[in-house]
């Protein structure tokens, strides 16, 4: 009899254990859920925007030298946009598709770009040790890292 209490209570304890690891585990998948969910709204945020920031200067643009300001400034403020939401997209294809729709297929050499970049780092208040690190990610040209400082500098 008490051979059968032991096991009835070893049963008892584990399913007790079980159940609430299965409970945990049911918390912690509802959790990613939740963080996944809101990591995805983010995205599409930040996507969207960037979309509505090439149309909206682009379509205010009549001359090559708006159409440049434009550009910069929306490099800019996506660049604000990616510093302040901590987002982990790829920021070089976000600038690359934002630089396609202003008709800049070469915007790795487009100035403004770089300058925009550092602009955009200055607005989101990123220091100047924070952003000699970045830089150093950004570019290694000597011209290019001129223009990011210039912009920053701004």
């Amino acid at each position: 009899m008490l051979k059968f209490l032991f096991s009835l209570s070893f049963l008892f304890y584990y399913n007790c254990a079980v159940f609430s690891s299965i409970s945990q585990s049911s918390q912690s998948v509802q959790s990613v859920s939740t963080s996944l969910s809101s990591i995805s709204t983010s995205l599409n945020s930040i996507s969207s925007i960037s979309s509505s920031l090439g149309s909206i200067s682009k379509s205010s643009s009549s001359d090559k030298k708006e159409k440049e300001a434009n550009y910069q400034k929306d490099v800019k403020d996506l660049t604000y946009l990616f510093v302040k939401s901590n987002e982990k997209s790829d920021f070089t294809s976000e600038i690359r598709n934002l630089a396609y729709k202003y008709g800049y297929y070469d915007w790795k050499n487009n100035e403004s770009t770089y300058i925009g970049i550092g602009q955009g780092l200055k607005k989101a208040g990123v220091s100047q040790k924070e952003f000699l690190e970045v830089s150093k990610g950004i570019s290694n040209h000597k011209q290019q890292s001129a223009l990011l400082q210039a912009g920053f500098n701004s």
